[in-house]
């Protein structure tokens, strides 16, 4: 979660500097302010970092509930399982 915090912060840095760019003149340059690399940058930033923080707690949501539900079984996420994941997302 703090990867996703990290690029949620990245993303509202992006923004505050194109707000101080773009400060008053905003309707002129909202053309050249959505095809900027800036603009592109951040979009998949807010994206991945929303994906990020939802898979991850849906994983530690899974992991707790099989522990409630099975405490004595072996129906658990092995922990290489977890870290596999944490690398794909």
């Amino acid at each position: 979660l703090s990867i996703a915090d990290l690029l949620m912060g990245c993303y509202l840095i992006i923004t505050a500097s194109a707000n101080i760019c773009y400060a008053g003149r905003y309707p002129e340059n909202l053309e050249l302010w959505q095809r900027s690399w800036a603009c592109l940058t951040a979009s998949f930033l807010i994206a991945l970092s929303s994906l990020m923080s939802t898979f991850i707690l849906f994983f530690v949501t899974l992991d707790r509930y099989l522990y409630l539900i099975y405490p004595f079984s072996d129906k658990r996420i092995s922990y290489p399982v977890i870290l596999t994941i944490l690398i794909l997302l």
